[in-house]
């Protein structure tokens, strides 16, 4: 016994799969789901040679969700990614060689376009934007302790009633060097 769907119709079943099918008076189906896919990965409009590209892999029969891992997987995306992320977290472009190294970090699998993000929210560089001032309140002492030991040390050391930590980032966020973990205070 065969079990038909749509009354025998699968025309429904595909589509963004269409195989070139062209609705009345427009783009392929194919056409219009790989442009939305330009302008949300890559804020731009494909060429006709990329539809035509990514049109044929749809036709062989690749599922949507591998031509979206393409988007996610290619060099412009990711360098959009990066230079995006330079921009919004440390407010400057990424210096060429470094841009460099973080495309190739991700081609060799290391890691994802997520991870330049946590990785530029941990450096000096962030911290030093953020938390270096001549003469740092409690609430961004705090903020910065967050940032460099991690809310947990700050839960142990207010439980424990020390007042090590605000002390060493005060003196610390002075220096030139930048601010280095300090000792334990029971060290």
């Amino acid at each position: 016994m065969t079990k038909t769907l749509f009354n025998g119709d699968y025309s429904s079943l595909n589509l963004f799969a269409s195989n070139g099918a062209t609705p009345t008076g427009g783009t392929s189906l194919d056409a219009r789901y790989i442009t939305a896919l330009y302008g949300d990965y890559l804020g731009r409009a494909p060429s006709s040679d990329d539809i035509n590209f990514w049109e044929a892999r749809l036709a062989a029969g690749y599922p949507r969700g591998s031509i979206s891992a393409g988007f996610v997987g290619s060099d412009e995306y990711r360098l959009d990614r990066i230079d995006a992320a330079y921009q919004s977290i440390l407010g400057r472009a990424p210096d060429p060689s470094g841009r460099v190294n973080w495309l190739n970090t991700m081609r060799a699998g290391v890691i994802t376009t997520d991870d330049i993000e946590t990785s530029l929210y941990a450096s000096q560089e962030y911290f030093l934007q953020h938390c270096s001032t001549a003469a740092p309140t409690p609430d961004l002492l705090h903020r910065c302790i967050q940032l460099c030991w991690g809310a947990s040390v700050v839960r142990q050391t207010i439980a424990s009633g020390r007042s090590w930590l605000p002390r060493t980032v005060a003196i610390r966020s002075s220096h030139a060097s930048g601010i280095r973990p300090s000792p334990s205070p029971s060290a």
